[in-house]
């Protein structure tokens, strides 16, 4: 009589008692890390602090690179565009403040990342890809901004309010499906010819 060995039977059902321990937890887990990732964020970037504080020069530090970036990219486009700490003056007026940053997007793709169970080159990779990504597109929305305060005013608090931040937000979850889907894909086997 055939002997029936283990490798044999059919791998069991996702919501079958008998399936292994690791698949059972993955999205519970993924949530959690998520959630504890982001309320860490929160912590830090939200927290009250001094201006001289850690949290306080490196967030200002932070604010005054975009400003100085966009502020370099509008005088290319030919705008009066003078930049003093994080404002930028002349055809129109903005200051970068908390949440004009896209801090948060960046913080939800790296929290999402990070969560999501993958090798850790691949999570590098990731992280890198997107924050570059993010940070582009930021700065693109702060120069957007400013011309439309400068060209079409009216619009401004619609634009920077409404559309960019949606923008942001589904941007930051589009980039981590795109990664999540590269970061699970199984490399091609290489046949050997015969």
């Amino acid at each position: 009589m055939p002997h029936a060995h283990p490798i044999d039977r059919p791998p069991p059902a996702a919501g079958d008692a008998r399936a292994p321990r690791s698949s059972r937890g993955r999205v519970p887990r993924f949530i959690l890390v998520m959630a504890l990732l982001m309320g860490g964020f929160y912590a830090f970037y939200y927290a009250p602090a001094s201006p001289e504080s850690f949290n306080g020069r490196f967030i200002r530090g932070y604010l005054s690179l975009y400003a100085q970036a966009a502020g370099g990219v509008l005088r290319t486009a030919g705008f009066q565009a003078a930049v003093t700490g994080q404002s930028i003056s002349g055809d129109f007026s903005v200051t970068i403040i908390k949440g004009c940053d896209a801090m948060e997007p960046k913080a939800l793709f790296i929290a999402a990342v990070l969560a999501f169970p993958a090798p850790w080159r691949r999570k590098l990779a990731g992280m890198i890809a997107g924050l570059l990504a993010l940070i582009a597109i930021n700065l693109f929305r702060i120069v957007s901004l400013y011309w439309i305060g400068a060209k079409a005013p009216a619009w401004f608090d619609l634009a920077h309010l409404e559309v960019w931040q949606s923008i942001l937000v589904l941007v930051s979850v589009a980039l981590w499906v795109l990664w999540a889907l590269w970061a699970t894909r199984r490399p091609k086997a290489v046949h050997a010819a015969n």
